[in-house]
């Protein structure tokens, strides 16, 4: 997937500014919905873990983060895909790639608990 995505951004590059962000656009909606299923899994396991070994010690933002982040990201897609048709392809990609900043946070928390 990655190599097809590249040769098209490649191929984007040679036509008009128009065109060429919208194949971005278009990719960028791509990946994110690639990375919904297995960040989802990857959060919901871990918080499963996490709760069956810690219980009520483990930071309240895990659990939150982990049933918010596939709500987030498919509201999220749903809107980027309608800028998309309206032509706000910037803020399609915008859109669809703010719930990311979810799965950071996770991330960042567990490490931050894990290691404190």
């Amino acid at each position: 997937m990655w190599r097809y995505l590249r040769e098209e951004a490649k191929d984007a590059g040679k036509t008009d500014l128009k065109e060429e962000e919208k194949l971005r656009c278009r990719n960028a909606i791509l990946v994110c919905v690639a990375l919904l299923c297995p960040l989802t899994a990857g959060m919901g396991t871990i918080v499963l873990l996490v709760w069956d070994r810690y219980g009520n010690e483990m930071p309240g933002f895990m659990a939150n983060a982990a049933y918010l982040y596939p709500v987030c990201a498919i509201a999220g897609l749903l809107l980027s895909l309608l800028f998309h048709k309206e032509e706000y392809y910037t803020l399609a990609a915008v859109v669809a790639m703010a719930p990311i900043l979810i799965a950071f946070g996770f991330f960042g928390v567990w490490i931050h608990w894990g290691i404190g």
